[in-house]
């Protein structure tokens, strides 16, 4: 978490020349790669920009046996630069991550029964912070191809212990149109 700082004031810096494009809204699909558990859920989502903000909203409607299904939303600056029809963008988007089954919490040591005590389990809803960039493509015309790449830090709070904070790749692809 020492790196957000640093790199928030860096998209601070770059989002000037981001400023004067307007904004735009689309689709996605995603993945993301969670380190713990050891799970991969695939999803769709919306995205909007407009100037330096930048929002997302995730669905991942499979029902993984261990953590469910997810809702992700993020919210944040970015900035970089944009040419004619090609953009880069750097961004931090701070935000929530909702797991529908709740697991052992991460470093957690805990008896086997079932159920499992609730001091063992992390919450449902758990913070989270993308650190990630984006590349635009702008074909003539309204249209808008994105991919995003990042790390989505997710923090899980284990009951009387300190928070822990597991980095998760993100990959996101998708269209959308300008306004």
């Amino acid at each position: 978490m020492r790196f957000v700082l640093p790199i928030f004031f860096l998209l601070v810096c770059l989002a000037a020349p981001a400023r004067a494009q307007s904004g735009a809204v689309g689709a996605s699909y995603t993945f993301l790669s969670l380190t713990y558990p050891d799970q991969i859920p695939n999803g769709f989502g919306g995205w909007a920009t407009w100037r330096f903000i930048d929002l997302t909203a995730n669905l991942f409607p499979e029902d993984h046996p261990i953590v469910g299904r997810q809702v992700q939303l993020l919210g944040g600056v970015r900035g970089g630069f944009r040419g004619e029809r090609v953009g880069a963008y750097l961004r931090l988007r701070p935000g929530l991550v909702h797991f529908t089954e709740r697991f052992y919490a991460p470093d957690t040591v805990c008896i086997l029964i079932f159920p499992p005590p609730e001091s063992c389990l992390i919450e449902g809803t758990n913070a989270a912070v993308d650190v990630g960039g984006t590349a635009e493509i702008t074909p003539p015309g309204r249209l808008v191809i994105r991919v995003d790449v990042g790390d989505t830090l997710i923090r899980f709070g284990r009951e009387g212990r300190d928070a822990v904070w597991k980095h998760n790749l993100q990959l996101a692809a998708g269209a959308g149109v300008r306004f």
